[in-house]
């Protein structure tokens, strides 16, 4: 787990107390082993009655964009995810503004999102 996941964790923990916290194993994780669940983001919480993904990003500034923070996998995923209705959380860990929390219907829209104070 990286150090922004873990920064995440402890947010979430916070942010939905009791909640069941659950990291979707990637590619990575399974060292590229078959089973590995690649292009869904990386938690899903359960949460009074609510399913909530969230994907972690971390290391870019303070600029996020489609094209270069996102795999093919999680792009062609997470728009099918947005045609269901379901809209995934991007808990991101800015260089200047701490975590900022945005869509990714709203990057997915847009193509890139700069964040300020």
């Amino acid at each position: 787990m990286t150090n922004s996941e873990t920064k995440f964790r402890l947010w979430a923990k916070k942010q939905y107390p009791g909640a069941l916290i659950k990291k979707i194993p990637d590619f990575k994780m399974m060292g590229g082993a078959q089973g590995a669940s690649v292009g869904l983001p990386d938690y899903v919480l359960f949460y009074e009655g609510e399913t909530i993904w969230y994907e972690v990003k971390s290391g870019f500034g303070d600029t996020l964009n489609l094209k270069n923070h996102f795999t093919d996998g999680q792009k062609i995923t997470f728009a099918k995810m947005l045609l269901n209705n379901v809209d995934i959380k991007i808990w991101c860990l800015t260089k200047n503004y701490k975590h900022q929390i945005i869509c990714f219907s709203e990057i997915y829209e847009k193509g890139s999102m700069r964040f300020k104070k």
